[in-house]
């Protein structure tokens, strides 16, 4: 993958990615997402790699076929060579969907 930073070519990404799905019920369903992916960065003036970790779980209900929410947590953990691209988030997302 190309990237936007200066002394960077581009970025080799190589990871894995784990999701379930399962129906409770006719309308509730759980959600999980696991992944972990290693990046490695060419070309740069200073040798860079990061690890990344991510783990998200959610709740979708619906309350008719075409309406519903999502209550959905994640947590993302990227360690890096370098401090400055290093941070941990804790995201929670509320959604509300309709399909037409």
């Amino acid at each position: 993958q190309q990237t936007p930073l200066a002394g960077t070519q581009f970025f080799i990404a190589t990871g894995v990615n784990l999701s379930l799905t399962h129906q409770w019920a006719d309308r509730l369903t759980f959600t999980a997402n696991f992944g972990y992916e290693t990046d490695d960065f060419s070309g740069a003036t200073v040798s860079r790699s990061e690890v990344l970790k991510n783990v998200t779980v959610g709740l979708t209900y619906r309350t008719v076929k075409w309406l519903g929410a999502t209550f959905q947590y994640a947590f993302e953990d990227r360690s890096s060579a370098v401090d400055t691209f290093a941070y941990r988030a804790n995201t929670f997302t509320v959604a509300l969907e309709a399909m037409f």
